[in-house]
């Protein structure tokens, strides 16, 4: 079992030096037109459906953290965690988006993103890359969107031909 949790880690670690790649990557490809308004972007796995959010909020990625899980909760927070010595919050967004967890669910991964008023965390299945977006491609969020979803999310933008959706990180991170 330890041999295990040793591989899993140096599998992390080693997808967390090719993210780092792919961002140094994104933030130095040269615009090509003055209209084009590039932002790097983490794009990440929740379920099988991708979501990116703007690097800007990201202040960390932590593997194999332990969550409190708080008892009798039934809402979109999954537990809390001690980051640097301050609680904060752990957001379920498999729940928040009624998408299946599925089996490549570890809660090893988790995305510390900065906020306006309050950081905060969320938990995801996978670790993508970092993708400069251009912004003027993104496509706006459905209309059909449950309210309270639908401020949660930016739009819809194409990526390697698959749709990735884009957080908005002001709402999600408050």
């Amino acid at each position: 079992m330890q041999e295990q949790k040793t591989d899993f880690l140096g599998d992390i670690k080693k997808r967390l030096g090719q993210l780092r790649e792919t961002f140094d990557l994104a933030i130095s490809l040269p615009v090509a037109k003055e209209t084009r308004k590039l932002v790097p972007y983490l794009m990440f796995q929740l379920g099988q459906e991708q979501f990116g959010m703007p690097s800007t909020y990201i202040l960390e990625i932590i593997v194999d953290h332990d969550i409190v899980r708080l008892p009798g909760n039934d809402g979109y927070l999954s537990g809390v965690i001690n980051y640097r010595n301050t609680v904060l919050s752990v957001l379920d967004l498999h729940q928040m988006l009624k998408i299946s967890i599925g089996d490549e669910f570890t809660d090893n991964i988790l995305i510390i993103s900065r906020g306006l008023k309050v950081n905060t965390s969320f938990m995801v299945n996978k670790l993508i890359g970092f993708v400069a977006v251009d912004e003027n491609l993104v496509k706006p969020k459905p209309f059909s969107l449950d309210p309270s979803i639908g401020q949660l999310l930016k739009g819809e933008y194409f990526h390697q031909d698959r749709m990735v959706v884009l957080f908005n990180p002001d709402y999600l991170t408050g």
